[in-house]
């Protein structure tokens, strides 16, 4: 699998997503910061999000969220981290139904090749 740069990613939906939808990185707005290797985002209900080539599916509830990818799926509370689908996750908190999120690849190498 090629993988892409962060710079080529485009913005499907917007990242703070209401019910069932998919969230790419793409342009840095008051949702999304990302640079080469992390991506800080905020998202709520039940979105797809696809950032460095990897696709994970969050289910954000009153005060964790359930991240599902790679194989595992797995329910982090607020200041836990996990691997999954090649991305550390960590949940930096949730207010109102609303995650902010922190993912970076395992290693970081793979955010910066541009294709080849």
């Amino acid at each position: 699998m090629v993988r892409r740069s962060l710079l080529r990613c485009g913005a499907v939906a917007s990242a703070l997503v209401v019910g069932a939808g998919v969230a790419a990185c793409g342009s840095e707005d008051e949702t999304w910061r990302c640079a080469a290797a992390r991506c800080e985002l905020t998202v709520s209900g039940a979105p797809t999000l696809e950032v460095f080539d990897a696709r994970l599916k969050a289910d954000v509830g009153q005060d964790r969220v359930r991240v599902a990818g790679g194989g595992v799926d797995i329910t982090l509370n607020p200041g836990d981290a996990a691997v999954v689908d090649g991305l550390v996750v960590e949940l930096r908190g949730v207010d109102a139904g609303v995650a902010r999120l922190v993912l970076s690849p395992v290693d970081d190498r793979f955010a910066r090749l541009d294709g080849g």
